[in-house]
């Protein structure tokens, strides 16, 4: 069976998409699933848009934004773990949410204390090679940088789903989230856990199709 299947890493400026793809993408499928094997179960066809931004302003975003009493930073972090990456008890976040309750302060502070803690919950490099280095794929799927997003907008679905969604309903805008503008120890402490992987997605094309002949190793 196959589906328009929309996955992002979050953080990269796709939350006001959702609205728009919804009618055309299948809606039982977690928008940050990072298990492949799960959709291939349900719909080995399909083709994905898969959105994903650099992890620095992804975090800042996060951090600026609430979910609750949480800012998202802290949501995702002791939340949206999948027990394979990180179990709840080993989750520093988690229990340090159930031990000091919610983190406060401005969005920079709030980003500093999840530094803190010296735990990476979110592995945005597992994320993207769990999709990326998936061995005998049936689906394809389409990797698009967040700069490719701005570049492309709507265009982008349109030409993969072969659908025709009004390409002036969204318009891609420069987010507010810029990690340029943290200070300097905040800044040390962010390239000290995700430089690595910053380097590498600065390395990867703006687009990118695989298809299920394509296997990479």
């Amino acid at each position: 069976m196959s589906k328009n299947i929309f996955i992002t890493q979050g953080g990269c400026g796709t939350t006001s998409l959702i609205p728009i793809l919804q009618s055309y993408i299948a809606d039982d499928v977690h928008r940050h699933e990072r298990i492949p094997e799960l959709l291939e179960n349900k719909y080995p066809t399909s083709k994905v848009v898969y959105i994903f931004g650099n992890p620095y302003d992804a975090l800042v975003s996060s951090s600026g934004r609430k979910y609750g009493e949480d800012s998202f930073l802290y949501y995702h972090a002791s939340n949206l773990i999948w027990d394979e990456i990180l179990p709840d008890k080993k989750n520093k976040h988690k229990q340090l949410l159930e031990s000091d309750g919610h983190p406060t302060g401005t969005a920079e502070e709030i980003l500093e204390s999840y530094l803190d803690v010296e735990q990476d919950c979110f592995d945005f490099e597992n994320h993207y090679s769990r999709w990326k280095n998936k061995k005998d794929r049936t689906y394809s799927i389409r990797f698009v940088r967040y700069e490719g997003l701005l570049q492309h907008g709507i265009s982008l679905f349109n030409e993969w789903w072969d659908v025709n969604i009004p390409e002036n309903v969204w318009s891609p805008r420069q987010r507010k989230a810029d990690y340029t503008n943290l200070n300097k120890d905040v800044f040390s402490k962010l390239e000290s856990m995700y430089g690595d992987w910053f380097e590498k997605y600065q390395s990867l094309p703006l687009v990118e199709d695989v298809y299920p002949e394509e296997v990479t190793v």
